[in-house]
């Protein structure tokens, strides 16, 4: 071969001389230059570096397009192996040594038709093909050939005239003739032929190109195809590529062959499309097949509300799918249903372009989503993968705490700015991260999301910041009650690290990241980036770099957190009342966890699903050897096995677990307290009582001590302080508003009164710090005036 620095001159000569044959003959860069990737890059060019990497066994993970750790990696060993600096960076270098002999697809057309379909790969830039292909090709343009594995004699007919004058031979091994007559040398390659397995040699095709333009045959080589012709046809093919007829030697013709298809294209002998028949192609997604329809309504009707139309005549998209990506005037990434996406715009996004995202793990929560240009700036369609985007807020690692400039007074500013009345909750923000480990900046925007900046009604009725127990079917009665915006904070933030970022919780998906809580958390697929979103603005809000926050990383330990212990509101002083329930005395527990499960939860029949459901199932399957599936689900087979136990334990065989079945089969606690009897609540927990979300109080009555479900019980000193505009009212030290403010209560909170009528313009109130353990109460006042008690609703029971 000869020099490379020789060769590429001679390149360049050729191209500067095409015109004016014959010239020197020289090879040409066949493929396009490669971009050069790293760490972070995404797109088609990584897909590519991947399935390289992985048919070279350096590389076993997903082929999705993202240059992550991984991918990385695998580059590095393979520069280490060939002698390159191993920097992990894929550039000129690496992708020539990557790309040596890869075997790729190829085509050869003559007239529009394929004829051969060889593999072929580059080299010392040019491509190589099996000879026997070439030989094939050559064939259907009259020119036989022999090949004695030195010598290719092509037969050329006298027919076709041939100019060799200014040959240059060359120094090859092999010969290529001319009906005899030595036209050039070259070096060609023994490689194995895929297509039969066997070891075959490949030839540089540049040779034979300047044999055809010294023929007089017109070609084009794209990279992948190498189209040839010899006379100015054209052929008519459906809108799927389907053959309709041809050759034509005149246009009209094949004008005619496709007029009724819609989207059927003429072209001519070297496949350049002509003219395209009109019709319209409903898309359902930029990665399938479109159906081609003649009129735009049915095209409409097939593509769907989460599709689009490409006018196949002008090639531009005339109906939208429902949701599309852009930039907007001010250069923020928006979606056309959801708003301002809430991060740095993607590289590749441009204004007037649209952009369409595909869900690639669809029934699950959407992670790095697959984006495709929809349509360019004129509206032309488009349909090219860019690569994975999304807002970095939804990879963050949400067990690290947030960057030092989200602080308390950073939150409060941010829900000032936007009149939200959880203003004046920041501290209680940065204590749950402090002590739960949990992203401070993600409980904010949580709490935003769910609550409507504060203003929902679950909010302001029940302190309910995180919609906690709002389940769709009934959101406003099912949610859960705190007995402060506070409380409701820091059980979030435990109940969100133990079972949603830890990898042992019950509910952990993948990553600890807002993805992997969209999963379990929220039946929205965009939850994640809602929330995602409303991160950005709290950062934007605070000057605080997105990228500061930490990104997830597998394998990467978390601190630990300050506690694991599930928060309780301390509550001495209150006093209440056991309410009329189906126990008759109400079952005391010391574990109110273990009340949760094994408190009567209601009749269970067929239908019934949740937890009280699992636990009647696990009961079955200890006391009969039902061996039912505890799937929380009461089908036939858990109805037929709690009939045979009612039967043979003596009661009515309804296949209805009502409460005496379920004392049979799960016994309360002998220890009780009768109905009527005056209580006193020193500790309130959030819990459970099968599926309905109820507050368990710690009470102490006539020498009983324990756990009892709060839905029976009827509070008689506990009121709600409610400020008409709602935010932070404030706690007197003494009745007066010239008084020092000991400390804030958010509007809506539990606190004790004896006498909830206001003396002097103020209520006397017991306070207790609930942010320090063991703290005494105090007595403290509220202003009248700028707020009223009102009782604690008496519950209903479960």
């Amino acid at each position: 071969m000869v020099n490379r620095k020789v060769w590429m001159a001679l390149c360049t000569m050729a191209g500067a001389s095409a015109a004016a044959l014959p010239a020197v003959w020289a090879p040409a860069a066949v493929h396009a230059a490669q971009q050069t990737l790293q760490l972070g890059a995404s797109g088609a060019a990584v897909v590519q570096l991947q399935k390289i990497l992985k048919a070279a066994g350096y590389y076993t993970g997903p082929e999705d397009g993202v240059f992550g750790p991984g991918t990385q990696s695998a580059v590095k060993a393979f520069q280490k192996a060939n002698d390159l600096t191993p920097d992990g960076v894929v550039g000129p270098a690496t992708w020539e040594r990557l790309t040596e002999r890869t075997l790729k697809p190829m085509q050869i057309l003559l007239n529009g038709r394929v004829v051969s379909e060889p593999s072929g790969f580059a080299w010392q830039n040019t491509t190589y093909m099996p000879i026997w292909y070439l030989q094939r090709a050559l064939d259907q343009l009259g020119i036989l050939s022999d090949w004695d594995g030195t010598h290719w004699n092509l037969k050329v007919p006298s027919s076709m005239r041939v100019d060799l004058s200014n040959l240059e031979i060359g120094t090859g091994t092999q010969v290529i003739e001319i009906n005899g007559t030595p036209v050039k040398r070259v070096n060609g390659m023994a490689a194995q032929d895929p297509a039969g397995g066997n070891t075959t040699t490949y030839m540089p095709i540049w040779y034979l190109m300047g044999l055809l333009d010294r023929m007089g045959i017109q070609h084009d080589w794209t990279g992948s195809q190498w189209k040839m012709t010899t006379q100015q046809s054209y052929y008519a093919y459906t809108a799927d590529g389907k053959v309709v007829g041809g050759p034509y030697s005149d246009l009209d013709q094949a004008k005619a062959a496709v007029a009724g298809i819609p989207g059927g294209v003429v072209k001519d002998g070297t496949g350049q499309v002509v003219f395209t028949q009109a019709g319209f192609a409903a898309y359902t997604s930029p990665a399938q097949a479109p159906v081609i329809v003649s009129t735009l309504d049915a095209a409409k009707q097939r593509a769907g509300s989460g599709g689009f139309v490409v006018d196949l005549s002008t090639r531009r998209v005339v109906d939208f799918p429902s949701e599309y990506y852009y930039l907007n005037s001010n250069g923020s990434f928006v979606s056309s249903v959801t708003g301002w996406v809430g991060a740095a715009p993607p590289n590749w996004a441009k204004p007037g372009e649209r952009y369409v995202a595909l869900d690639v793990n669809p029934g699950h929560s959407p992670h790095a989503t697959q984006f495709y240009r929809l349509s360019q700036s004129d509206g032309t369609y488009s349909g090219e993968f860019l690569g994975t985007y999304e807002n970095p807020f939804r990879t963050v690692d949400l067990r690290f705490p947030a960057p030092g400039g989200i602080t308390a007074q950073a939150i409060d500013q941010w829900y000032a700015a936007n009149q939200s009345p959880l203003a004046g909750l920041g501290d209680s923000f940065i204590r749950a991260q402090q002590r739960y480990g949990v992203d401070a900046a993600y409980l904010a925007a949580h709490a935003v999301l769910e609550t409507g900046w504060g203003k929902s009604a679950i909010m302001q009725a029940k302190n309910n910041l995180f919609g906690y127990g709002a389940y769709d079917a009934d959101p406003a009665n099912a949610a859960g009650t705190f007995p402060s915006a506070d409380y409701a904070i820091q059980f979030e933030a435990w109940f969100v690290r133990n079972g949603y970022l830890d990898q042992d919780g019950a509910h952990f998906y993948q990553w600890p990241t807002l993805d992997g809580m969209n999963e379990h958390y929220a039946t929205d697929p965009q939850w994640s980036q809602k929330i995602a979103t409303l991160m950005t603005g709290l950062a934007q809000s605070g000057k605080v770099a997105p990228g500061s926050f930490p990104q997830y990383v597998a394998g990467q330990p978390a601190p630990s957190p300050q506690s694991t212990d599930e928060p309780v509101f301390v509550t001495p002083g209150a006093v209440g009342t056991i309410q009329s329930n189906p126990y008759g005395a109400l079952p005391v527990w010391q574990d109110p966890d273990q009340g949760a499960d094994q408190m009567f939860p209601g009749n269970l029949r067929i239908g019934s699903t949740g937890a009280g459901v699992r636990q009647l199932q696990r009961a079955l399957n200890q006391a009969v050897g039902a061996g039912l599936t505890t799937d929380g689900v009461f089908g036939p087979m858990t109805q037929s096995a709690l009939m045979s136990y009612q039967q043979q334990h003596g009661l009515p065989a309804t296949g209805v677990c009502d409460l005496a079945t379920w004392q049979s089969l799960i016994p309360a606690p002998a220890t009780r307290i009768p109905a009527g009897t005056q209580v006193t609540v020193d500790r309130i927990r959030q819990g459970m009582v099968g599926n309905t979300v109820t507050l368990w109080y710690h009470v102490t009555a006539g020498g009983i001590s324990g756990w009892v479900d709060g839905a029976e019980v009827g509070l008689t000193n506990v009121y709600r302080v409610v400020a008409p505009a709602g935010g932070m009212i404030p706690l007197y030290s003494a009745p007066s508003g010239s008084a020092s403010v000991v400390a804030k209560v958010h509007s809506g909170d539990w606190v004790i009164c004896q006498n909830p009528a206001p003396s002097g313009g103020f209520i006397a109130v017991q306070y207790v710090d609930q942010s320090q353990p063991g703290a005494n109460p105090t007595t403290v006042y509220v202003d009248a005036g700028a707020a009223q008690l009102t009782p604690v609703p008496t519950p209903a029971g479960n």
